[in-house]
C-alpha cells in the first residue's frame, strides 16, 4: 500500500497487566460435588496501550501519543474483536470489547471473553481467571513520524490476548 512520505507503516504490541484491582472479574461454576469444572462471565480491564508519558518505548523503541487512536475508536467498535495471538480467524476470536476509550494514560480497555463451551475456551477463560494468561497486545495500522519510532494515530484492528506482548 502506498504512504505519505515520511509515514511508516508497522504492526504494534502493547501490554494490558491484567492483575491489578478489578482487572478481571468472572463467576466460578462448578459441579455437584463442589469440583470448578469452568468460569462464565469472564472480563478483563485495562490499558491495551498507554501513551509515551507513561511507557518510554516497547521493546522495539516505539512510543504511542496521546490522542493516536480518538479519531479511529468508532470504527473500530463496529467489529470489536478480541483475538488470540493475533490470529485473524473465527476459530480464534476470543470475545469483544464492550469498551474502548482513551484517557490522560492511554486506551482504555474493557473486554468480554466468549462463553463458548468449546475445550479451547474453557482453557483461555480459565487461563485469564486464574491469572495465567494476564497480557493483550494490540493489532492494526500505525502512522509513525518521520524519526519512526513514534506513533501518532492508530487504526485499531483487533486486540488479542498474548503470552508476551511487545510492551513490557
Amino acid at each position: 500500500s502506498k504512504t505519505q512520505p515520511g509515514l511508516k507503516m508497522a504492526q504494534w504490541e502493547s501490554f494490558c497487566d491484567l492483575t491489578g484491582t478489578d482487572a478481571k472479574k468472572f463467576v466460578e461454576i462448578k459441579d455437584s460435588n463442589g469440583k470448578l469444572i469452568d468460569y462464565s462471565a469472564v472480563t478483563i480491564s485495562g490499558y491495551l496501550s498507554t501513551f509515551a508519558h507513561v511507557t518510554a518505548s516497547d521493546r522495539d523503541g516505539d512510543v504511542v501519543e496521546a490522542g493516536a487512536f480518538k479519531e479511529t475508536i468508532a470504527a473500530f467498535m463496529k467489529n470489536p474483536v478480541l483475538l488470540m495471538d493475533h490470529w485473524n480467524s473465527v476459530e480464534n476470536i476470543a470475545g469483544r470489547f464492550t469498551e474502548v476509550r482513551e484517557d490522560g494514560k492511554g486506551l482504555f480497555v474493557t473486554a468480554a471473553i466468549s462463553d463458548s463451551q468449546t475445550d479451547k475456551m474453557r482453557h483461555i477463560r480459565a487461563l485469564v481467571a486464574e491469572g495465567n494468561l494476564k497480557t493483550l497486545s494490540m493489532g492494526g495500522r500505525f502512522s509513525y513520524r518521520d524519526d519512526g519510532r513514534t506513533i501518532f494515530k492508530v487504526d485499531l484492528y483487533e486486540g488479542s490476548l498474548v503470552s508476551i506482548p511487545a510492551n513490557p
